[in-house]
């Protein structure tokens, strides 16, 4: 007879050693990295980070139980942790995808500059207008990260400049004389206000 087969169930209150054991890295890790709700249009996902109280209810865990295992092993940090990890995680490939966007955006102007040339050198393109291979040129060195040294300035004043306006302004101002700017020359009888009118 087999030794297991005749075992009758043990009757009264469960041995210590024979409680089911609780997941508790399946937990730890639910509330630490938070569970994938769904994918966004942008390939990311979206996290759901569970409470203490919906975890106890998900594995059938007593929620001071999960509490004090929460407390004890530091989850609250580690759960921080994790979303800044994350977060710089996302700005990286973000980062990446602008320079391999910038990258691209780079190798197709420098391909329409080389035919752009070409059709230049063969005469296929008039070479009095130059607003094509000007604004090219200008979009290709801001993708680049440099300045735009052929960016017209319009209507911008400097400093000396508006001191020389200033300058002249009350030069010619001190020329006039008062009758032409306007100004009646005071005297008593016109301050008083008592002055004949004529």
């Amino acid at each position: 007879m087999d030794g297991d087969a005749d075992k009758k169930p043990r009757r009264g209150r469960p041995r210590r050693g024979d409680k089911p054991p609780i997941p508790w890295d399946d937990i730890e890790k639910a509330y630490v990295c938070g569970e994938v709700v769904r994918q966004l249009d942008d390939g990311t996902f979206e996290r759901s980070y569970p409470s203490i109280r919906d975890l106890a209810q998900k594995f059938s865990v007593h929620r001071s139980l999960v509490g004090y295992h929460s407390r004890r092993h530091n989850w609250p940090k580690q759960r921080r942790d994790y979303q800044d990890q994350v977060k710089v995680e996302l700005r990286r490939v973000q980062a990446k995808a602008r320079a391999l966007s910038t990258e691209d955006g780079l190798a197709i102007l420098d391909a329409y500059l080389a035919k752009f040339r070409e059709a230049v050198e063969t005469g296929h393109v008039r070479v009095d207008s130059i607003a094509d291979f000007n604004t090219a040129m200008r979009l290709r060195e801001f993708l680049l990260g440099g300045a735009d040294s052929r960016q017209e300035i319009q209507g911008s004043l400097t400093l000396q400049e508006m001191q020389d306006r200033h300058r002249r302004l009350r030069e010619a101002l001190a020329t006039v004389d008062a009758e032409l700017a306007g100004v009646v020359p005071g005297n008593g009888a016109a301050e008083g206000g008592d002055a004949p009118l004529q």
